[in-house]
């Protein structure tokens, strides 16, 4: 972003939770910024409902018809450590809409080979390259 090329000497406040890659943090500090990191909240992983994965076991079995969209490694490591979806369906098969470049590189690395970068990780943004996959 613009607004954080030229911080040298202000002061930054990062409301976030412990964890994760710390790369906005690690920057702006070699930008010259002084961080203030508030740790408010804390990343959990969820267990998947025995409905969830019924649903998920059924989807797979058209792979074609899935459309992955990746927000989040984590979460991505966790179905995939849940439902190794490679042993139910072709990974090659499901398409996927990733929030960003990084996450793509880990889709592809996983298997996934119809992957589209979305231009940001917002809710329009992943709803266009999705509209896009299926055009």
């Amino acid at each position: 972003m613009p607004e954080l090329q030229g911080v040298r000497a202000r002061s930054i406040g990062l409301v976030t939770a412990p964890g994760g890659r710390g790369l906005l943090a690690t920057v702006l500090a070699e930008r010259g910024a002084q961080v203030v990191r508030a740790d408010v909240y804390a990343r959990r992983a969820i267990a998947f409902s025995t409905r969830a994965l019924t649903a998920l076991d059924a989807a797979v079995a058209s792979p074609q018809r899935i459309l992955l969209v990746l927000s989040s490694q984590d979460a991505l490591q966790a179905l995939l450590a849940t439902r190794p979806l490679g042993s139910h369906c072709v990974l090659a098969d499901i398409k996927v809409v990733a929030a960003s470049q990084r996450l793509a590189d880990i889709a592809s690395s996983a298997g996934f080979q119809c992957i589209t970068v979305a231009t940001s990780a917002t809710p329009g943004a992943l709803l266009q390259a999705a509209a896009k996959v299926f055009a």
